[in-house]
Formats: C-alpha cells, structure tokens, sequence
C-alpha cells in the first residue's frame, strides 16, 4: 500500500506527516486491547506505553487482540474503541457461524478481524483463537451414559462415570437406546432365559438356555400302537448341551391291537457312535408273566427305546403279551443326544 505522505522527493515537509504514516502503518499490525464484559465486549486500545496505540476506524482486516476477561456463555457482540458493537463469529469448515459458548475462554488470548461483509453487509469480527476445541463440532459429554464431563476443553479430561457395584452397561430395551447400569440377571434374563431353574450351555451357533420342558411320552407294540390309548400320558425332559434326562408316566386305558417287541419314545434322538444310554423304570403295574423290574436300553442313533427285561444269562423283549388294558410304567431316562 501507498502511505498518505511520500517523501523520497521533498525538499521540506510536515512533522505531522509522520504521525500519519505511523498510524497508518501501526494499523497493519495488531492492536492490542483492554476488554471487559463476559458476552457484550468492551475494547479499548491500549494508551501506553509512550509510543501508544494508533487511531482506532473501522477498514477491513483491521485486528485488535486481548486478553478474555471472562468465557461466553453464548453469542458475543465487541464494540472497539467506541465504534458500534458487532457480532462475533467463529469460522468453521462451513464458513463463519455465530458463537454459542465457550469460544473466549478466560485468561486465553483472542484476536477480533473486522470484516464489513459478515452479518448481512452491516459488518462483524471474525474470531482467531485457541478454542476449546481444537477440531469437529463436539463441544460437550452428556453425563449418565458411562461418561463424566461438560465442556470440553483444550486442558479438560474424560472420565468413566461411577455405576453401582456388580452393575453393567447395557441395554435390554429392544431397540437401540443409551445404556444404562443393569445387574448381570437383568441382562442374562433377557438374552437368554428368565425361567427359574434355567441352565447356560453352548448350542450349535450361540449360547441358550436350558429349561424344563414338557413331552408326551408314547408307547408302540412292534412299532405300531393301532387302538392303543392312555388314561396318564405325560412327561418332562431337560438337556444340558447333548445330555438328556426325561421322566415319563404312562397308564394305558387300551393296550390295541398291535402286536410286538414294546418300545417308549425318547423327546430327543439319541446320538450316534457310542451315545447310548439307559431308562429306569422305578414303578409299573398290571404287566403279565413278569418277574424281575423292567427297564430300558436307548441304543444309539434311535428315536425309541426298547422295554427289557433281564434274565439270568440274558435280556428279554417286553412284548403285547405282557401288557394289559391298564399296564402303567414310569421311571427316568438318561442318555446323550447329538
């Protein structure tokens, strides 16, 4: 820029002159500020030291700087050596935006640019400073979501939020929600099972819950059970991974009219290989021609087990001639499926 005076071809001049080229050039530079006011900025150029401050007149890029009195808590409008009082705006990555808090913090220093086209043509400063951020547009932590804090800032921490004892963050709404301190049951009963009595074990894909279930229990002659009926037919199984335990209690109302070895139903097949397993029969009634308790033999690989009896050197078949219209059995099977 041409200063107002040029004096490389004078032979005389003004001593005012210099004054004028000095305030001139001091404008190009920073003039520093006292301020006050918290979000309504008070600034006044410095007087001392001797040299002093040059005349304060709104042009564009001209800059003043201080030190915060205090930090925003909102929108910031600065007033200059007793010019008008304009608004303040922090630059982003999508161009200047009104401060909303936090921007001037105490005792940090800031520097105001004017520019006449912000604020619809009527002018503003922009603000250059050490924020309180130093990127992105997160300016604060919401507490109760595991986190403790407020405000960041460029000298603040983050820190885990304190839970109850034997307590977990999570969420068992549903849907997706903030989480929230849960007690391990809480979590386990909604992802698994809230039914007493229920057992953790690891299934095919994921892990699942074990629980007491129902079954019906039936009785085949040769494997068939034509007109054959019950007046009790009921039972319960559970399965820890491939382990199986069922109880079972059968009282026949007909026995039919099929005819062969007698078998009973498993709630689970058996497995293969060596997955065998065995049925206790702990009480019958009305069996014809036999002597010694009853039993079960669960073969592998089978959705049956076979009724036995045991001899003296062998085991003999449970047959329809040993049944009558009102047999009963009941007893447990314990056995490996898979």
């Amino acid at each position: 820029m041409a200063y107002a005076h040029q004096f490389g071809s004078l032979n005389q001049w003004v001593s005012g002159w210099l004054d004028d080229n000095f305030n001139a050039a001091g404008s190009l530079g920073t003039i520093p500020c006292t301020v006050s006011g918290t979000n309504t900025l008070v600034m006044t150029p410095y007087t001392t030291p001797t040299a002093g401050t040059p005349p304060f007149a709104l042009q564009p890029l001209i800059r003043v700087s201080a030190i915060a009195a205090a930090s925003n808590s909102g929108a910031v409008t600065a007033a200059v050596a007793g010019t008008a009082a304009l608004p303040v705006y922090n630059d982003t990555a999508a161009g200047p935006v009104a401060l909303t808090g936090g921007e001037i913090v105490l005792n940090n220093a800031f520097t105001l640019t004017y520019d006449p086209t912000l604020n619809t043509g009527s002018g503003g400063y922009h603000l250059g400073s050490a924020s309180s951020i130093s990127a992105g547009t997160v300016t604060s932590v919401a507490t109760g979501t595991g986190l403790a804090g407020g405000t960041i800032t460029t000298t603040g921490t983050l820190t885990l939020a304190s839970i109850a004892q034997n307590r977990l963050l999570g969420n068992i709404t549903g849907g997706s929600a903030i989480p929230i301190p849960l007690s391990l049951t809480s979590i386990l009963d909604t992802i698994i099972s809230s039914t007493q009595g229920a057992v953790l074990n690891r299934g095919a894909s994921t892990w699942v819950s074990s629980t007491e279930q129902a079954w019906t229990p039936a009785l085949a002659l040769g494997g068939a059970a034509t007109g054959m009926t019950f007046a009790t037919q009921g039972g319960q199984y559970f399965t820890i991974g491939y382990l199986v335990v069922a109880s079972f209690n059968l009282v026949l109302s007909a026995k039919g009219s099929s005819t062969g070895v007698l078998t009973i139903s498993l709630p689970v097949a058996s497995g293969a290989s060596n997955r065998i397993g065995i049925g206790l029969i702990s009480s019958y009634s009305n069996f014809t021609s036999i002597t010694t308790v009853p039993w079960i033999n669960i073969p592998a690989s089978s959705s049956t087990g076979s009724c036995l009896i045991a001899g003296s050197a062998t085991t003999t078949a449970i047959a329809d001639t040993n049944l009558a219209n009102n047999t009963g059995l009941a007893g447990l099977m314990v056995y490996f499926s898979g």
